[in-house]
């Protein structure tokens, strides 16, 4: 019950959204915070100031190289033997901090990831005017090409996270909300021109189809979820232990229906050029099969049944905050599956 109201309680939250401006980021929170902060740069770079100061000042000598990333900057430093993130300048110290008792906990727990060192007596600092810690640099597995490793790996971690309380903090930029609040985005975006009049009607569209088909989250499995769980964040090199996987990523961890993690997978899966839709679609079942071998509480019926319209408001989620082409295409494709 707790963690259903948690995340009600966040519906909520991230449904009220305000503000005008001319800046660029699609998600329409973030559009909210950049206005409400016109001095803070967004972005930084790995010769930023800040970031050179802040690598000198810990002893770790030059940044060597940008190792890339969407979100945070991640440079390579110390020699390659340490990493510094430097996260978004909207990503609070609390929630840092709680990231990195999760991440120690998922490495507790026997999962292989990146948990942050001290130095100095502390594991998190200010690079300008946001936060950065430090991680070992860990070398990474090639990705499996199969991709039921994916799904694997997925389970392994699910049944870590489910025993994990919930976090006090949320990610400014939930991955998981309701067909309600992606409404109110496509309007939001339609008013400020970020969506073309074309864009706006086809993507209302797809969210008539996909409330249709959703499945209430309150019928579903809600646990602490990974939002973004694809092969370049759940890595395999190969073997049946859990410690093959590597889990990268946290940052948009949340209370929230565990389909829609499997949702995110499935529509990175069905996005990959060299896997054609009707070939991913013999696959689904072999991918959440593989889940369910890790994970000793397997998926639901009402979960399978879930997933086609989760992971087209998945599509729709992206394709509002205009994350490269093609998602509302692949949205509709997943509306036609009749389940997973």
């Amino acid at each position: 019950m707790q963690k259903r109201l948690t995340l009600g309680l966040w519906q909520r939250r991230v449904s009220r959204v305000s503000g005008r401006g001319d800046e660029e980021p699609g998600h329409p929170l973030v559009r909210d915070w950049v206005r409400s902060h016109p001095g803070v740069p967004f972005g930084q770079g790995s010769t930023d100031p800040a970031v050179t100061r802040l690598v000198a000042g810990l002893g770790l000598g030059q940044v060597q190289r940008d190792l890339g990333g969407m979100d945070n900057l991640t440079v390579l430093v110390d020699g390659g033997r340490h990493v510094l993130r430097s996260y978004k300048p909207f990503v609070t110290v609390e929630r840092i901090v709680e990231l990195q008792r999760l991440r120690r906990s998922v490495q507790a727990a026997g999962l292989t990831t990146a948990v942050p060192v001290e130095i100095m007596g502390r594991s998190v600092h200010l690079c300008g005017q946001r936060w950065a810690e430090v991680e070992p640099f860990l070398q990474l597995p090639v990705p499996e090409p199969d991709p039921a490793a994916v799904f694997a790996g997925l389970g392994r971690l699910h049944r870590v996270l489910a025993s994990l309380p919930s976090l006090s903090t949320a990610d400014m930029r939930p991955s998981f909300v309701s067909v309600d609040v992606l409404r109110e985005w496509v309007e939001i975006n339609s008013a400020e021109e970020f969506l073309t009049p074309e864009r706006g009607s086809q993507l209302r569209h797809l969210l008539d189809r996909v409330e249709e088909r959703w499945i209430q989250p309150g019928l579903l499995p809600v646990q602490l979820i990974h939002t973004d769980p694809h092969p370049a964040n759940i890595l395999y090199g190969g073997g049946p232990q859990a410690s093959e996987f590597v889990y990268l990523d946290f940052g948009g961890i949340e209370v929230a229906p565990r389909a829609h993690d499997l949702a995110v997978a499935l529509v990175y899966q069905l996005r990959r050029p060299a896997n054609p839709m009707a070939q991913a679609v013999g696959q689904l079942p072999l991918l959440l099969d593989a889940y369910d071998q890790t994970n000793p509480a397997p998926l639901t019926r009402q979960e399978r049944d879930a997933i086609p319209a989760y992971g087209a408001a998945v599509a729709a989620y992206y394709d509002i905050c205009g994350w490269g082409p093609g998602w509302r295409s692949l949205g509709t494709q997943q509306l036609d599956l009749t389940s997973c």
